[in-house]
């Protein structure tokens, strides 16, 4: 008969080898099945709703949970997805968060109830993994790559907006009834489509079209710039942006980004015309520089003509006195240009005796314009960044 205490020593080694078996299990079913769902950056007024959970405060680093309720009122606020994934919220967004798998079997799906969302996939997805936004009319599948989704309505009629900055997007309809199209409509880089559903169907606007960029919000623009200067290749340059932003009279050739300034013509740079109008225009932004402003020789011909019309023996006279004037005004104004390593980086027209305007953009991160802003300009000038 076997001894008593070697039965139980057996017993605990078989029992201790079953719980290290079932731990293992437990474990490796829980890897398989975890994601790593945070909040990555939050500024504003946001909330997070969970299961018999609400209200809670999100914060940077914040673990979310598959099933979470986001919401965006005011602010800013981005999730981040396996590393790599990257959800951009934009102020009056309210979404479902869905995740299962793993990093290298990832599903993730949004529900995107209002808002609007920038989403960027750094990496393609690899294996069964999958990314899809759904919104209450249609849904949208991708492998890798940087978009926009916003959801709106106008006059009673739904509408969804994919607008795709890099890669390719696939949308699909979703029909009242919740029964979804079998056909796909793929979104090429650079293009976009709308979806609108009214009372009696579910379709395209129309086919897709080149991105109206100047109809995204400023924050959308300025996130594309820091896509760009991380090496992003989306289908605007730095500087088209900068012109959207900044508004058409702002020839602005570079910003705090780039290390160097494309060639410029400075002619160009400076607006001049070939009419010889004397419009300077606007060589940084609108806010700083007042383009056109040395425009009051044409008044004074226009008024010099006016007279000819009416004055007989005087109309030379008139002229003269035309001439001599508008070359007073050209001279009481003088063209401050701004050089950045001997290129031209933006013009001013200054009235004489007044103040040159220090601009808003920078053309580099570091150095500073070799001038004093408050000296009187009474000739023309150029300032260099150093």
């Amino acid at each position: 008969m076997k001894n008593p205490k070697t039965i139980i020593i057996c017993a605990g080694s078989l029992v201790a080898t079953l719980a290290i078996i079932i731990l293992i299990i437990f474990f490796s079913k829980r890897q398989e099945s975890y994601r790593i769902i945070k909040v990555f950056e939050v500024d504003g007024t946001a909330s997070i709703e969970r299961e018999e959970v609400k209200d809670l405060a999100p914060y940077p680093n914040m673990v979310l949970a598959s099933g979470d309720h986001v919401t965006l009122e005011k602010g800013k606020l981005t999730l981040n997805a396996d590393e790599d994934k990257y959800i951009y919220l934009e102020e009056g967004t309210e979404l479902v968060l869905h995740a299962t798998g793993n990093a290298q079997n990832s599903k993730t799906k949004i529900d995107l109830l209002r808002g609007a969302i920038t989403n960027e996939i750094q990496n393609k997805l690899i294996g069964d993994s999958s990314y899809e936004i759904n919104t209450p009319n249609s849904t949208m599948a991708v492998r890798g790559t940087i978009f926009y989704v916003r959801v709106y309505e106008e006059d009673g009629v739904k509408y969804t907006k994919v607008s795709v900055f890099d890669g390719k997007v696939t949308t699909r309809l979703i029909y009242k009834d919740g029964s979804v199209s079998d056909e796909e409509v793929i979104v090429g880089k650079g293009n976009e489509v709308t979806i609108y559903e009214n009372d009696t169907k579910t379709d395209y606007v129309s086919d897709q079209t080149p991105i109206k960029f100047e109809e995204l919000p400023p924050e959308v623009l300025k996130k594309l710039q820091m896509l760009i200067r991380q090496g992003s290749d989306v289908c605007i340059t730095d500087e088209e942006i900068i012109l959207i932003l900044e508004g058409e009279g702002g020839r602005v050739l570079i910003d705090a980004g780039k290390e160097g300034l494309p060639e410029t013509d400075s002619s160009d740079a400076a607006g001049e015309t070939d009419d010889g109008a004397g419009n300077e225009g606007s060589g940084l932004d609108t806010g700083n520089i007042i383009p056109g402003e040395d425009s009051g020789g044409q008044d004074d011909n226009a008024g010099g003509n006016e007279g000819s019309s009416t004055g007989g023996d005087s109309n030379d006279d008139s002229q003269d006195d035309s001439k001599k004037e508008e070359s007073s005004n050209q001279a009481d104004s003088y063209t401050v240009t701004f050089v950045y390593k001997g290129n031209v980086f933006g013009t001013q027209s200054v009235k004489a005796g007044e103040k040159a305007t220090e601009p808003t953009l920078k053309p580099a991160g570091s150095g500073k314009w070799q001038f004093d802003f408050g000296t009187p300009i009474n000739g023309d000038t150029t300032i260099t960044w150093e």
